[in-house]
């Protein structure tokens, strides 16, 4: 009991002192609102020394404070660079509070499109957290969406599919960005590692059928570079594999589509390397 009556003793001051220092800054503010002042935070060094060991009190204390500002402002009068402290500050003070990582960097990235600022705080995150797959995602989610680079997605995706607890979809999004890269091979191998720890028989067979049909992509982009090797020339089709006797037929795509040459020369599958359905031509799911 006289351990819990010392604390409470220690916290309620400092729960006073915040407040009282946090409020004489939001009336600053109003006070100087006509000169555009925008909102202040105190410095976090002074934070935590007036914290006395209690930072995750203070996080909690901004943490609340940054979600009712997100919520509350009218949207056209939210300032995100505020916003953005706030969520630094918050994860400053408590580190190791995983969800401020992730509220913030969505809210950056969806709403405010400061796409640096998202990423920024989800490698934060990244740093606090290693072992968790929802950083890396979400930094691979940002480079397809947002910034345009699926080889560094792809790399992030393949970091969060060899944690614990990933979602099953994670190898199969991570081998598709590789693809999509023109990552062929490094596909390909990331499948077979992946392979080694997948217990689940179902899993292991999805990824398989993977497997088989970049395996034979890249033997088609190996055909089709040796056919412009002999010939000097580009293959205007597939086929014209089969009739220059590179292959014996063109190989059966476990999906259920056909391999076909784009205009730039690639190999693709009607397919897109889904489930055909017997309804949709153009396959995919």
């Amino acid at each position: 009991m006289k351990t819990v009556l010392k604390k409470t003793a220690l916290i309620l001051p400092l729960a006073a002192s915040v407040l009282f220092l946090q409020n004489e800054l939001d009336i600053r503010r109003v006070e100087s609102a006509d000169r555009g002042t925008t909102q202040q935070l105190p410095n976090v060094n002074l934070l935590k020394a007036m914290s006395l060991g209690h930072e995750e009190m203070l996080a909690d204390f901004y943490w609340v404070k940054a979600v009712l500002y997100e919520g509350g402002e009218m949207e056209e009068d939210r300032n995100y660079n505020y916003f953005s402290s706030l969520i630094d500050l918050v994860t400053t003070l408590d580190p190791h509070f995983q969800y401020p990582y992730l509220f913030g960097s969505v809210i950056l990235s969806v709403v405010a499109q400061d796409y640096e600022g998202s990423d920024r705080i989800l490698m934060k995150g990244y740093t606090f957290h290693d072992d968790s797959w929802r950083f890396p995602f979400g930094l691979g989610y940002n480079a397809f969406f947002y910034h345009g680079d699926a080889r560094k997605a792809a790399r992030y995706i393949g970091i969060a599919a060899r944690m614990e607890d990933h979602p099953p979809y994670l190898p199969r999004l991570a081998s598709r960005l590789y693809y999509e890269s023109g990552n062929l091979d490094l596909a390909i191998r990331f499948l077979a590692t992946i392979l080694q720890d997948i217990k689940d028989e179902e899993q292991r067979m999805i990824l398989q059928k993977r497997v088989e049909a970049l395996k034979m992509i890249l033997n088609l982009e190996n055909m089709i570079a040796r056919y412009r090797q002999d010939r000097s020339e580009e293959p205007e089709e597939l086929i014209a594999l089969v009739r220059a006797g590179y292959i014996d037929q063109l190989p059966t795509d476990p999906y259920g589509g056909s391999f076909y040459l784009d205009g730039e020369g690639n190999v693709f599958s009607t397919s897109k390397l889904r489930p055909v359905h017997s309804y949709s031509p153009e396959g995919g799911a």
